[in-house]
């Protein structure tokens, strides 16, 4: 018996939690994990570890399943071309990168 591959809505779907992944991990809006480990705040260290490890444990899973995937040749080609993209809109003035801030969201 065959296994169905993935569908369109799997593919949003692994998409969707990457990006979550990232953006719970660190994002210029203030509102991310590494601002929340760094700001001195009463939250028990305990949560903080906990967090943690959830975010290395996607991570993990993220780095792998792309290595697996595209292999190291593919990731820094696929890589190359994102910003090679990214360099031709600004360049274009599609988007336009006034600050550090939107150079983040951007990355």
């Amino acid at each position: 018996m065959a296994t169905p591959g993935i569908s369109w809505s799997g593919v949003l779907m692994r998409i969707a939690l990457a990006l979550a992944l990232v953006l719970l991990t660190f994002n210029p809006s203030g509102w991310s994990f590494y601002h929340w480990l760094v700001k001195p705040d009463a939250a028990s260290m305990a949560v903080k570890a906990f967090a943690g490890i959830a975010l290395l444990i996607g991570w993990i899973v993220c780095v792998r399943t792309a290595a697996t995937a595209l292999g190291l040749l593919g990731s820094v080609l696929l890589t190359a071309l994102m910003a090679a993209a990214v360099w031709m809109l600004i360049d274009y003035h599609v988007i336009t990168a006034p600050g550090r801030t939107t150079i983040t969201w951007i990355g």
